[in-house]
C-alpha cells in the first residue's frame, strides 16, 4: 500500500482516477467528495453541495464534474474548488458521468432512463438518447470518443454512436 486515507464520514460511494493519474476523486454518503492528489493522497480540496453527490469525474483539463442525488450535473474550478457551473439535467437522480478525452462532450445518465450528451462549456444538452426501460447505472466512452456504453437496471447493455461534435 502507498497511502490511504479516511476524510469521508460515510461510505465511500464513488471513485474516479483523473487521465493523468496525478488526482483521484473520492465521494461519499456523507454528502461530500473531495479531490486528492497523487501518489501522496493528499487533499486538494472538499466539495459539498445542495445534493448528495452519486457520482463525479476529473476532466483532462483538471476541472471537476459531480452528479446528484436532485438531478443536477455541477463542474468546478480546478484549482480551488469553486462552483463553475450548476446544470439542472432532470428532476430525478443523475448517477453516471463520463468525458471524452478532449473534455468536449460530456455525459450524463440516471433514474430517468435518459442519457444526455452535453456541451458542458456552453451548459446545455445537445442530444438525449432513450433505450433503457429503468434506471442507467453507467456510462463510459470508448478512448476515440466514438462510442457510448451504457448499462441499466433492466440488464440492458446498450452501445451508442456518439453524435458528430458541432
Amino acid at each position: 500500500m502507498e497511502a490511504s486515507q479516511k476524510e469521508h464520514r460515510g461510505e465511500v460511494t464513488h471513485l474516479a482516477l483523473a487521465p493523468m493519474e496525478t488526482r483521484v476523486l473520492s465521494c461519499s454518503g456523507d454528502g461530500s467528495c473531495i479531490l486528492w492528489s497523487l501518489p501522496e493522497l493528499e487533499r486538494i480540496y472538499r466539495l459539498t453541495a445542495h445534493t448528495v453527490f452519486l457520482g463525479g469525474q476529473v476532466l483532462a483539463s483538471g476541472e471537476v464534474v459531480t452528479v446528484g442525488s436532485d438531478g443536477s450535473v455541477m463542474v468546478w474550478d480546478r484549482q480551488d474548488g469553486v462552483l463553475l457551473a450548476d446544470l439542472p439535467a432532470s428532476s430525478k437522480p443523475i448517477t453516471t458521468v463520463t468525458a471524452s478525452r478532449d473534455d468536449a462532450a460530456l455525459v450524463t445518465a440516471g433514474e430517468d432512463a435518459t442519457i444526455r450528451v452535453w456541451n458542458w462549456s456552453k451548459g446545455r444538452v445537445t442530444h438525449e438518447g432513450h433505450g433503457h426501460s429503468g434506471s442507467i447505472a453507467k456510462v463510459d466512452l470508448s478512448s476515440d470518443g466514438k462510442v457510448l456504453a451504457s448499462v441499466g437496471e433492466d440488464g440492458g447493455i446498450f452501445f451508442w454512436k456518439m453524435p458528430e461534435r458541432r
